[in-house]
């Protein structure tokens, strides 16, 4: 059996989903997945980054199992960077040497450094933009840091094609497969009606058209332009209503900006249950500023609506007009066009070829290219 190690861009944390973290859940038979986990810095004052950084540093090396994973612990340094992505590889080997490791999968490429002469498969996983171009010291460490990694490693994987285009032509990356970000597509095809019913009736939505964003409400969201779009899209369908779900920095400032009853600002809610709020909606939306980085990133949530069976509007993101999904419309942020497409899917009906586009998006899939990526030299 082979074993592989992910080392996550993100240690686990309250329930999130993150990326080499469920392909480690989703790794096939053949494989022993592990994951290494370190503690989430949540808290910034300077107490809470001290007790961090101190807790893993002085921990020492444990194995252990953790719902479907098998974690393992070193004592790691968070900072100076500098000297953190040595040491912590360092500390690193002699788990994987113990454990037998056949391919090593890492997501944090400036916490951990690799030299050639290694004993496994060694890839270097990109799930966002590195670095913008000529930004200030932390991000041409960065830079870096990538470029080091990326000479060393034997193939790089990342998780949008207009990504895999940059890290060949910024990067010098020969070696780089596309593996989207996934979903299990099971768990939205198994929300029942009746479950679907019981969330629009606790929200008060039983009967209404729920226009639904779900996701983190970050400044690039341009929530000014949706409300917007909805007062047109109101005129003609006063049954509309819609639905923003998701934390962000400014969802006070939201709710008091756009106090319509039929502009909802929800909150956060449990990420074990958020599939029933993609069922619950009836059209998605994904109203993002164009950026190079949001040009460059995989949207997972137009993946969710579809996989819940929901049309989605979203802005003319690179990666999105590349995915080619039939039930996604991607256009500029102007309002007519909008307007005119919320309506026009309203009377869009679902068929079966639809599911089938989505299968290469489920995690099982995706974790199946990557085992034949770690077991050889074929992808």
């Amino acid at each position: 059996m082979k074993r592989i190690l992910f080392i996550p861009h993100h240690p686990l944390y309250k329930g999130l989903k993150f990326r080499l973290a469920e392909m480690a859940r989703y790794m096939p038979g053949g494989f022993e997945a592990y994951l290494l986990n370190w503690t989430a810095s949540v808290d910034r004052s300077l107490f809470g980054r001290i007790s961090v950084v101190l807790r893993d540093l002085l921990r020492p090396f444990r194995l252990r199992q953790a719902g479907p994973w098998k974690i393992i612990e070193i004592p790691l340094m968070h900072r100076p960077l500098a000297l953190a992505g040595v040491f912590n590889a360092a500390m690193l080997l002699p788990a994987i040497r113990k454990l037998k490791i056949d391919c090593v999968v890492n997501g944090s490429y400036y916490l951990f450094s690799f030299k050639p002469g290694r004993t496994f498969k060694y890839i270097v996983d990109i799930a966002d933009l590195p670095a913008s171009p000529d930004s200030g010291a932390f991000e041409s460490f960065i830079e870096r840091a990538v470029k080091r990694e990326v000479r060393c490693a034997d193939a790089v994987t990342v998780s949008s094609s207009v990504l895999a285009d940059h890290m060949k032509e910024y990067y010098g990356a020969k070696r780089v497969e596309f593996l989207p970000n996934g979903s299990d597509l099971q768990r939205f095809r198994a929300v029942s009606e009746e479950v679907k019913n019981e969330l629009l009736g606790r929200l008060g939505l039983k009967g209404r058209w729920v226009i639904g964003y779900i996701g983190y409400l970050g400044p690039w969201v341009d929530v000014a332009f949706m409300v917007r779009v909805f007062s047109e899209v109101k005129k003609d369908m006063p049954e509309a209503v819609l639905l923003f779900v998701g934390s962000g920095p400014d969802i006070e400032k939201y709710r008091l900006s756009y106090s319509d009853k039929d502009i909802i600002f929800l909150g956060s809610v449990p990420p074990e249950n958020i599939e029933k709020y993609f069922c619950a909606c009836d059209v998605g939306i994904l109203p993002n500023t164009k950026s190079l980085f949001q040009d460059m990133a995989f949207h997972i949530k137009i993946i969710e609506f579809a996989a819940a069976r929901k049309p989605v509007i979203s802005s003319d993101l690179k990666e999105v007009k590349r995915m080619g999904i039939s039930c996604v419309t991607a256009l500029p942020l102007k309002e007519t066009l909008w307007t005119e497409a919320l309506k026009r899917v309203k009377a869009m009906t679902w068929g079966p070829a639809l599911d089938n586009t989505l299968d290469k998006y489920d995690w099982r899939a995706i974790c199946g290219r990557l085992a034949r990526l770690a077991e050889n030299d074929g992808a």
